[in-house]
């Protein structure tokens, strides 16, 4: 009998199980499912050098995931996502983040699915259940996201391997924003959590600071202000930012009234992150530009700049009318960061308001 080697026989399984993951076998799906945890968990314990046939592991349990339905359960895929995350940190495996990604974006988009569903309806059948299950799924997300961010800030990274690394964690803060229902009776369980979404957005930041080009900067400095104007609008969905401080009563404007101070320590790391920044010149030479055309290096940077600017100014509109924090932030501060503090908010002053009459 020819020996297989351990690597060999987990692709075997894995090409195995994307096979019956294409076919209509939905009876099936779960058993299968299952025995892909049973088999990753036993590759994370037993066999460390093999972790590079754990991707495809992963990812073949969120294609089968993916076509359960939103009625499957999903414990035993929580507890493969977390076991994957854990061996991804230990062992510093970009493409094991990667994986545990896209299987916690899978599964946090079918329970929140399905929880929507039931607010909506008022029905919680089990909903401790599901609360738990939104609970730690939430804390995997946003540890997820931190994990990449911290991975593709580490300056080791190729333009291209930055840019996938970032947009995984981009689109794990999505899934938490776009998550915010329309209306419903409980609010979300990350906003009970605040020390979580902001150990997320540090490094994201920081990882704007460490980019490999100013066009890749420039990119995740998009899409990180993006998710700052979500958290002040309490949502992904478009919505009044002074909802929340003016009585109104939407489901959004609720959220905006708990989360106003989650703004603070991201304003307070980002001028210390702006303050530590050498400017866009700078970094163009420091970093090796394709072509040698620093001229647009230069300007990618300076546009980098610009967008961060933009996003401190949704931060500070979301505390407007709130003096009292913004006092507090301002004697937290220590020099220079108070100084830069009284500039950004005087030149929001002066430009981010409207001055006219009414």
């Amino acid at each position: 009998m020819q020996k297989v080697s351990l690597r060999e026989g987990f692709l075997q399984q894995n090409r195995c199980i994307q096979g019956f993951a294409c076919l209509e076998f939905w009876a099936k799906r779960s058993e299968l499912a299952e025995r892909l945890v049973e088999r990753l968990s036993l590759q994370i314990c037993t066999a460390p050098s093999e972790m590079a046939s754990l991707r495809p592991l992963g990812s073949a349990l969120a294609r089968l995931m993916r076509g359960m339905g939103r009625s499957a359960s999903a414990t035993f895929a929580i507890v493969a996502a977390q076991r994957l995350l854990g061996a991804a940190e230990d062992t510093h495996g970009h493409s094991l983040l990667l994986s545990a990604a896209e299987l916690l974006l899978e599964l946090y988009t079918r329970v929140t699915q399905r929880d929507r569903s039931a607010s909506r309806r008022q029905t919680f059948t089990g909903s401790d259940q599901r609360a738990a299950h939104l609970s730690h799924l939430e804390a995997l997300l946003l540890s997820a996201a931190c994990a990449t961010s911290v991975a593709a800030g580490d300056g080791s990274n190729s333009p291209t391997e930055f840019s996938t690394l970032m947009t995984s964690a981009s689109n794990l803060f999505s899934a938490l924003f776009k998550a915010v229902p329309l209306e419903g009776v409980r609010l979300p369980v990350w906003v009970e959590r605040p020390h979580l979404l902001q150990d997320a957005f540090r490094p994201m930041l920081e990882a704007v600071y460490a980019a490999p080009t100013g066009a890749s900067a420039r990119a995740v400095a998009q899409d990180l202000t993006r998710h700052w104007e979500a958290l002040s609008q309490g949502g992904a969905r478009q919505s009044v930012q002074s909802g929340g401080r003016t009585g109104l009563t939407t489901y959004q404007a609720k959220v905006q009234r708990v989360t106003k101070g989650f703004a603070l320590p991201l304003l307070s790391h980002a001028l210390e992150q702006q303050r530590r920044f050498d400017g866009a010149e700078a970094a163009a030479k420091r970093r090796k530009v394709a072509g040698g055309n620093r001229a647009e290096e230069v300007a990618a940077w300076k546009e980098t700049v610009a967008v961060l600017q933009q996003g401190l100014a949704t931060l500070l509109t979301s505390l407007d009318g709130a003096e009292h924090l913004l006092q507090g932030l301002y004697a937290s501060l220590r020099e220079p960061l108070r100084s830069m503090f009284k500039e950004l908010h005087g030149g929001w002053q002066k430009h981010g308001r409207y001055q006219g009459e009414t």
